[in-house]
């Protein structure tokens, strides 16, 4: 398995990729109840996405782990480096946003804009107030592993990649996790500093045991705590 930035000639794998994974996530099925009515348009426009993603450096990191023989996607993340809140209740996006990712989706794409409204507003409130006291901060977005590759260490090498990045930037790496995503990075010593719960109207879908969403604030640290060293004892650092 190889971890490795993706190119802009990965965009139509990872959207294969996104497209056979986000199937069974909350926070997708949340989003997206109609996708399996409107199956092409919503994987097209998921291509769309990647590729807006994949030309925007600055704003957003796509890494892939990879078989380095068949050359074929087992896990995709997506991160953002430009996620530091810059004061209490202001929650920082990059300037291609995720807000205008998730506004690119209409009915045509099997969305519900009542649910992407509710889970816009929920979450920059919820990003606002669990997550400013924390910068820098690397934000991941989404992490999926293709159902066929699953539990064999891929989206934890990604995380990897993630935090090492951190760690040489005096970062915490921060996401919103579902309840699955919460049994997985609490397993990689995130920690959970809040929760975030959304309703939009007309729910028509139950998700973890209860209708609307709920998402859990997570963070690990451990990229901005330093090491004890001879030139900070001497002031020099």
């Amino acid at each position: 398995m190889e971890i490795r930035t993706a190119t802009f000639s990965d965009s139509q794998p990872i959207a294969d990729l996104l497209v056979a994974s986000l199937v069974s996530e909350s926070q997708w099925q949340y989003l997206f109840p109609d996708r399996h009515a409107h199956a092409t348009a919503h994987a097209s426009r998921i291509q769309s996405v990647v590729a807006n993603c994949l030309n925007s450096p600055n704003d957003w990191t796509v890494t892939v782990a990879e078989d380095p023989n068949s050359k074929s996607l087992h896990s995709v993340a997506i991160w953002s480096t430009t996620a530091s809140v810059p004061s209490p209740g202001a929650a920082a996006e990059p300037a291609t946003s995720y807000t205008d990712i998730l506004s690119s989706f209409d009915r045509s794409d099997g969305s519900n804009p009542s649910h992407i409204a509710a889970y816009l507003d929920a979450t920059s409130r919820g990003t606002g107030r669990h997550l400013a006291g924390y910068s820098p901060r690397i934000h991941l977005y989404l992490i999926v592993t293709h159902p066929r590759q699953q539990r064999r260490g891929h989206a934890t090498a990604l995380v990897a990649w993630g935090l090492k990045k951190a760690a040489e930037q005096r970062a915490v790496v921060s996401s919103l996790a579902s309840a699955k995503g919460y049994v997985f990075f609490s397993g990689l010593e995130f920690k959970d500093v809040g929760l975030i719960e959304m309703h939009g109207s007309g729910e028509g879908e139950v998700h973890q045991g209860r209708e609307g969403l709920v998402l859990k604030a997570m963070v690990n640290v451990a990229g901005r705590e330093r090491r004890p060293s001879v030139l900070r004892f001497l002031g020099l650092e």
